[in-house]
This record gives C-alpha cells, sequence and structure tokens, in this order.
C-alpha cells in the first residue's frame, strides 16, 4: 500500500453547510472535524453568507504540513438550483480548491456518485451521519451529534475514503469505478 510521508487525509465537503476533516491513516483516528467558515456580507436587503477565505486559509494551514492529500467532493450545480445558488455554491467549491492550492496539498476530487456506493451510502444525510459515528468511535457526541452535522459527517466519510482510495490505487481498481460512474 502507498504510504504517503505525512499521516493526515482531509477531507472536504465543500457546501456552505460543509465541513473539513482530518484522519490519520497511521493511527486510523478522527483528529479533528471542522465546520466551512463562513462569513456575512451585505447583500440587497438581507446578507448573505460565503466561505471566508482567510479564515479557510488559516484552518487549512494549521496542519497542511501533516496533510498528504486532501479529497474533496466534486461537485456542481443540481438542475433545480437557481442561478444565484448555483454561483454561491461555485464560489465556496472555488473558495476550496485555491486554499489547498496555496497550502500546497495534493487534491483528488470524487464524484458524490462514487464515493457513496463505495462506502455504502445513499443520499440519505443521516445515513452519512450514523456511518460516521460507527466508524469513529465516540465522535457522535463531539462532531455528529445534530441532523445539521451531515456535512461534517461526509468530510469525515470522505476523509476515510481517501485511505481506501490509497490501498485500491496500485489495482486500478478506482480508476474503473471513476470511469462507470462518469457514464
Amino acid at each position: 500500500m502507498l504510504k504517503p510521508s505525512r499521516p493526515l487525509i482531509l477531507g472536504v465537503d465543500p457546501g456552505l453547510n460543509g465541513a473539513l476533516a482530518w484522519y490519520n491513516f497511521e493511527t486510523k483516528s478522527l483528529v479533528d472535524v471542522a465546520d466551512m467558515p463562513l462569513s456575512k456580507v451585505p447583500h440587497k436587503k438581507n446578507p448573505k453568507q460565503e466561505v471566508n477565505d482567510h479564515a479557510l486559509n488559516f484552518i487549512v494551514d494549521l496542519r497542511a504540513r501533516e496533510t498528504a492529500f486532501a479529497v474533496v467532493e466534486e461537485v456542481g450545480a443540481r438542475p433545480k438550483d437557481g442561478r444565484t445558488s448555483a454561483f454561491r455554491f461555485g464560489e465556496s467549491y472555488r473558495a476550496v480548491k485555491t486554499v489547498l492550492n496555496l497550502n500546497e496539498i495534493p487534491v483528488y476530487f470524487v464524484l458524490p456518485s462514487v464515493w457513496k456506493i463505495l462506502m455504502g451510502l445513499s443520499s440519505n444525510k443521516k445515513e452519512s451521519i450514523d456511518l460516521a459515528a460507527a466508524k469513529f468511535k465516540g465522535s457522535r457526541e463531539k462532531y455528529f451529534s445534530l441532523k445539521k452535522h451531515d456535512g461534517r459527517a461526509e468530510a469525515a466519510l470522505l476523509a476515510l475514503f481517501g485511505e481506501r482510495f490509497l490501498a485500491a490505487h496500485d489495482s486500478g481498481f478506482l480508476k474503473g469505478i471513476t470511469e462507470e460512474a462518469q457514464k
């Protein structure tokens, strides 16, 4: 199995309700989870939220030297999203990509249809919370206690998926699965 010189894998759910999670593949433990940092910005009558690039960079930089690579959910606008919603999501996705690149962390993008199938999940957010709590003993109370913590759970599971990516890397298994999901 390929062993990076740095022990952490960063999982990222890039949406406004997303999160970042660091998994140590040597100790098989969840090291930390952080909600996506947001800022309120003036917008017409109501302020809107967007990813705070500076805070995101600060959070990622804290563990950048220990991070072997990041696994980021590769998502795009959904057919039912409005233009503004799709644009805002694109901004947060761009912020994540930029911060990871600036911190020189290699990034693997994986489609939800790939990683969720391989982790035995559907699109049900509660399943993600339950699986993350089961995989990381004692973490439910600390990280996954509320329904709104699905972004945290998915970030943690993406990091765990990263370890499986390493194991599958040499066999070419993941490449075949990815190609199949994109058809």
